[in-house]
């Protein structure tokens, strides 16, 4: 009764604090309390539940342990042919401490020792491996070395090193670990070109409570490579591609093989490999091993190889034939083949890249590729077709992004999408911004394939209303362009556009305006990842001659360049580069000569300041202001980003920058060194589409506001 007396009256209390906490306003201090208190309970109440778990997972480990358990200390000895002596040890638990369990991460020390030790043998590992590709050049086990090499390979692959933290039953328990090593090591010293190696085990103090086991490994002379003959069965050779018959075709020679080096198992089967998948990519489609032998000579200590390939008949590539595909139309996707159908001899390569290029239209969500059963025999030799599997993506999306930044308030832009007009990859897209500077209406479309596959034509308008601190403007502004991809790396894109409606400004009251001109641009780009580029460079010149009417007739031109370059210093295990650390820079000119600035349209000057280019600073706040303190804009600049992008994880990351830029008067840029700084810092979430960003920048000098925010979405630059 006591109990249910107490049980009612906290329920009633806590009542009364709820009616009192959020009775008659709810202030927004008490909501976020509120909630941060659930927060709190429920992460106590998951705890709670994984410690539960942790106590059950415990309980059930300890009934596995072993009655009897023996620890341990497994030494590794190589004994080589001149004397030579490598080792090493490693030492088990002690049975005072329990056994290892899943959660368990205490039985190899602290986590700074765990650190440090993981570390250790990164370092041992790679001074192994450096000299062991030095051991490898001689041929020879007896260096110290190669010795050393062995006996680490070793220590990775060991049963007893891999099972220390779980004691072994008794003597019998460590035996069996022994005598498994043991086979370990043979089939290590025969991967390693010593074919004549052997190993034994041997235990002591087993009965002392702490044992010794040591493996003694005796490689003996290492093998060498011999002679290799190679032959091809039924080999019929088409014109296309007798000028390549010694590459193709080696008769006593493997990639990566050398006579008189080292006869590793791994380099050997690599090498045989490596020649039916070089005829697969020069016009042999079904090229396989028929037999490969090898035999030891052991009185000359070689490895000798005799092998039949079987090449099978040459091809050409043929036509592909398409099937799943509903809406995309098929003279398009024979636009996007890389070869030339019946004249191409058959490559993988062209295969596989014809497959990426149909996925990377982003019209399909699956792509296949097969062989078709039978072969164009009119062409010689004779064409092997393709059957392309097609599953079709949906077309249509529609979207909602949004941004915001202390300067210009949250923005947001409604886009409609669709990828396949009309059958043939082109894209539609109609967005509807509306933000405190900018509302209406954009369109945008392009067309790949526009009587080349190197060109794509590119239309877009907009019917806008803006509102900045420099100008009002209302107008409708039309553009046509063709680019040309000329390579991988430069395209060209050239065309018209016009443009017309009113301003209002301090200076001028609503003003008609307009302009009509043409757009050259030229662009090199070898950057590694658009999205998210750890290496090459990006530059950007773009020419706009331009005329038109604001107040008075005006002719003026507008050159403009953009160079950013990314460096990433650390690289990954596989040779890439790590995208732990990127170093990224951009510089940025631009410069409108012809036209003095009051004749020229508000909105078609040179501004500063914001997200887009010295963050810091609000949007358009940096250069000229008029007397009411509005930005009236330039004719000519110059400014610096530099980043420092640190990824923590696969999705996290931080960035640290510093912005930089100066807004002139004058037609071109005075190189002014006391340009505006704005310094900060940002964050990064990693997404399949871009990282979202989040940066917070500090002017480098006294004006308000003293901080910026911006939150949006892909890098900076």
């Amino acid at each position: 009764m006591q109990n249910y007396s107490l049980l009612f009256t906290g329920k009633r209390a806590f009542t009364v604090f709820l009616r009192r906490f959020f009775c008659p306003r709810p202030s927004a201090v008490r909501i976020c309390l509120f909630f941060l208190c659930a927060l709190l309970c429920g992460c106590g109440l998951l705890m709670d539940g994984n410690n539960q778990e942790k106590k059950q997972e415990e309980a059930l480990h300890k009934e596995m342990l072993p009655e009897n358990p023996l620890p341990y200390t497994a030494s590794f000895v190589i004994e080589t042919e001149d004397g030579t002596k490598a080792s090493d040890s490693t030492k088990s638990r002690e049975p005072g401490r329990d056994q290892k369990g899943p959660h368990d991460s205490s039985a190899n020390g602290s986590p700074a020792e765990q650190a440090a030790a993981e570390q250790d043998a990164s370092h041992e590992k790679d001074m192994a491996s450096a000299a062991g590709s030095t051991a490898a050049q001689t041929g020879s086990g007896g260096n110290k070395a190669e010795a050393g090499r062995l006996v680490q390979m070793m220590h990775d692959l060991s049963q007893l090193v891999r099972l220390k933290d779980t004691l072994p039953d008794g003597e019998l328990g460590l035996e069996l670990r022994a005598n498994k090593d043991v086979e370990t090591a043979v089939k290590l010293m025969a991967s390693e070109g010593y074919y004549d190696g052997t190993a034994d085990m041997h235990i002591e103090g087993a009965d002392t409570g702490h044992a010794t086991v040591v493996i003694t490994m005796r490689p003996g002379r290492r093998y060498l490579v011999g002679d290799i003959s190679i032959s091809y069965l039924n080999l019929v050779m088409p014109e296309q591609i007798r000028g390549q018959s010694a590459k193709l075709f080696p008769a006593t020679d493997l990639p990566g093989i050398t006579k008189g080096k080292a006869a590793t198992a791994e380099a050997m089967l690599k090498g045989v490999d490596t020649i039916p998948e070089t005829l697969q990519h020069n016009g042999y489609p079904d090229a396989k091993i028929s037999e490969a032998y090898y035999y030891l000579d052991r009185e000359k200590h070689t490895l000798n190889a005799l092998i039949d390939i079987e090449p099978g008949e040459p091809a050409l590539i043929g036509r592909p034939y398409f099937t799943g595909n509903t809406t995309v139309q098929n003279d398009y996707l024979e636009k996007l083949v890389t070869w030339d159908p019946g004249r191409t001899v058959w490559n993988e390569d062209e295969v596989d890249e014809y497959v990426s290029r149909l996925r990377a239209t982003g019209l399909f969500q699956k792509v296949t590729a097969s062989r078709t059963a039978g072969r164009d025999t009119k062409t010689a030799p004779s064409s092997q077709d393709l059957n392309i599997q097609l599953e079709e993506a949906k077309h249509r999306s529609i979207s909602l992004d949004a941004g915001y930044s202390t300067d210009t308030g949250f923005g947001v832009n409604a886009v409609w999408e669709h990828r396949n007009l009309f059958g043939r990859a082109e894209k539609l897209n109609i967005k509807v911004p509306y933000s405190a500077t900018e509302r209406g209406l954009k369109a945008d479309f392009t067309k790949p394939f526009f009587y080349s596959e190197k060109n794509i034509l590119h239309l877009w308008g907009e019917t806008l209303y803006e509102t900045t601190d420099a100008y009002e403007r209302q107008g409708v502004r039309l553009n046509a362009s063709l680019k040309r991809n000329w390579n991988r790396y430069f395209s060209t894109e050239t065309g018209p556009f016009a443009d017309a409606g009113y301003l209002k400004n301090n200076k001028k009251s609503r003003q008609d305006y307009s302009v009509y001109g043409v757009t050259l641009k030229g662009t090199l780009d070898t950057r590694d990842n658009e999205l998210n580029p750890t290496s090459g460079t990006v530059a950007e010149l773009s020419i706009q001659p331009m005329g038109g009417r604001y107040g008075s007739d005006f002719t003026a031109l507008g050159t403009e360049m953009l160079v950013s370059g990314y460096w990433a210093p650390f690289t990954n295990k596989d040779g890439t580069k790590s995208d732990s650390l990127v170093l990224a820079a951009r510089i940025g000119l631009g410069a409108i000569t012809g036209a003095s600035r009051d004749k020229l349209p508000s909105s078609y000057r040179y501004y500063l300041g914001g997200v887009n280019t010295v963050r810091g600073y609000g949007y358009q706040q940096i250069g000229p202001m008029d007397a009411s303190g509005d930005p009236t804009g330039g004719l000519s600049y110059q400014r610096i980003n530099l980043e420092s992008r640190f990824k923590v994880t696969d999705s996290l990351g931080f960035v640290a920058f510093l912005d930089a830029g100066r807004l002139y008067t004058e037609n071109f840029p005075q190189f002014d060194t006391d340009m505006d700084l704005g310094a900060g810092a940002g964050v990064r979430y990693y997404t399949p589409i871009g990282p979202l960003r989040l940066d917070v920048g500090v002017p480098l000098k006294n004006v308000d506001p003293p901080v910026q925010i911006y939150l949006s979405i892909g890098q900076a630059f």
